[in-house]
């Protein structure tokens, strides 16, 4: 989005009271879940706050005008249910800075390497100030690739594990019919470290003529549309093959990510029709059975109220449907439903926890967990109170506190904090500048974190340990003696 940026004379009313006096909406949506390794699931959900401003300026002659602002933060959360601990993971806001100037990051999408929660990547559309914003796509480590020469219109994101290679879909603006097309980049390419991506950069092969919804995980099969058909391809893009005439009203952004069933062939797409002349808007819910000849396609649920779906991983024909404040199920791929249990609150999220009978539940005021054959429930989050600020446990920026003990034979303890959860090295160097050991190279969450350093295999001297997050730093010495 473009925004024109005025440069204003004073602020009529200060960032805190924006925060704290002019709360407008907020509430919790989509919701989205992982398993890992480990078999523990990850929840993320946008948690979505507006507030109202009044910014006002020199006209020009000698008056002032006024300009009302609808400021707002828009982040995503991660909910670890194993340790239920909630913290930010993505920032997303547009926010005043200074005398009313203003900001904004949005992300766009974000997709995981292998369900591992500290292998994101994402597309991040920046504006501070500027006339046009800039959009980002970041890795794992913190590496930032500008794609801002490609387009601002960006999609989908989807990582592929078999190949370990990142897709995204845009707009080709540049193109006569302003085409959608996927690009497909490795997770590890050298283009990273270009820090900037252009089309001429791209291997051919790697630009694909389709808009890509999602990778298939049981099959790793690309869906998407092409030629104003549903498409897929079984050869990583090579080829494709079209199925249904699918014509997308609005655009492909109209269509939601699908959600597939584990029997490899079924899935479920939604789409919200909306129209113009009556201003009528109708969410539509598709089942797709794709088995060649005998390919289907089933219109299964159409409603004026937004509604949420999940599948069940574990189990085939299995379907997780919202109505309101009702869940209702299917074992039959949605050929009929039932009502399994009411929540209080409307639903804006819904993630079943495969070989388990848990339901995660998202409402507009809450985080809940749900057994789906007793009914009872579990309060994982509640919405704050409004205007009452978020709890703020979490240290400001990075801080590398004095290792303890020091001098030390042969450990020590090194401490630090971070404020948001990012790409973390700790490295240990001699005097000279030569790395000696690593002791961090990873994503870690936000917090206090305590690593133990044994230096039994190195000399007695001075040392220096140095704290790397997301391009900060912090260099502390301690002293080794034998």
């Amino acid at each position: 989005m473009k925004r024109l940026f005025l440069v204003l004379l004073f602020i009529s009313l200060s960032i805190s009271s924006i925060a704290q006096e002019n709360h407008k909406d907020a509430f919790f949506y989509e919701l989205a879940g992982i398993e890992d390794s480990a078999g523990v699931t990850h929840l993320y959900y946008r948690f979505y706050e507006s507030r109202n401003g009044t910014c006002t300026f020199s006209d020009g002659e000698g008056g002032y005008d006024s300009t009302d602002l609808t400021l707002y933060n828009n982040h995503i959360y991660h909910f670890n249910t194993k340790l239920s601990q909630d913290s930010l993971y993505l920032e997303d806001y547009f926010k005043v800075q200074g005398q009313c100037g203003t900001s904004e990051v949005s992300v766009k999408g974000y997709s995981f390497s292998n369900n591992n929660p500290g292998e994101v990547y994402s597309i991040q559309l920046k504006n501070f100030g500027q006339v046009e914003p800039s959009t980002y796509l970041y890795n794992p480590k913190g590496d930032q690739l500008d794609i801002s020469l490609l387009t601002d219109f960006y999609r989908r994101i989807a990582f592929e594990n078999s190949s370990n290679s990142l897709l995204f879909t845009y707009i080709d603006l540049f193109s006569a019919e302003y085409e959608e097309i996927t690009v497909r980049i490795a997770g590890q390419d050298s283009l990273w470290e270009e820090g900037q991506l252009r089309q001429d950069y791209i291997d051919s092969s790697n630009i694909l003529p389709f808009q890509l919804l999602d990778i298939n995980p049981y099959n790793n099969q690309y869906v998407g549309f092409k030629d104003d058909s549903l498409t897929v391809s079984t050869d990583n893009g090579m080829t494709f093959n079209n199925f249904f005439p699918f014509q997308t009203p609005g655009g492909i952004q109209n269509v939601k990510k699908p959600l597939f069933d584990p029997d490899s062939t079924t899935f479920y797409l939604k789409r919200k029709v909306t129209h113009s002349v009556i201003n009528l808007s109708n969410d539509f819910l598709f089942r797709l059975q794709l088995e060649n000849e005998n390919s289907t396609i089933d219109t299964l649920r159409i409603d004026k109220k937004p509604f949420f779906i999940s599948t069940d991983d574990t189990n085939t024909g299995h379907l997780y449907v919202s109505d309101s404040t009702d869940v209702l199920f299917s074992d039959n791929y949605g050929e009929s439903f039932s009502t399994l249990f009411t929540i209080e609150h409307e639903i804006t999220g819904l993630y079943k926890k495969p070989e388990s009978n848990i339901l995660y539940v998202l409402t507009r005021k809450e985080l809940l967990e749900v057994d789906v054959e007793t009914g009872e429930s579990t309060s994982l989050k509640q919405l704050p109170v409004t205007n009452e600020q978020e709890p703020q446990d979490l240290p400001a920026e990075i801080t590398l506190q004095q290792n303890y003990p020091n001098p030390f034979n042969p450990s020590t303890n090194i401490e630090f904090s971070l404020s948001e959860s990012g790409y973390t090295k700790l490295e240990v160097f001699n005097s000279t500048g030569q790395l000696v050991s690593t002791l961090v190279d990873k994503k870690m969450t936000s917090g206090k974190h305590t690593i133990h350093f044994d230096a039994s295999g190195l000399s007695s001297g001075l040392y220096l340990y140095r704290l790397t997050v997301s391009g900060n730093q912090e260099t502390r010495k301690f002293i080794f003696i034998k």
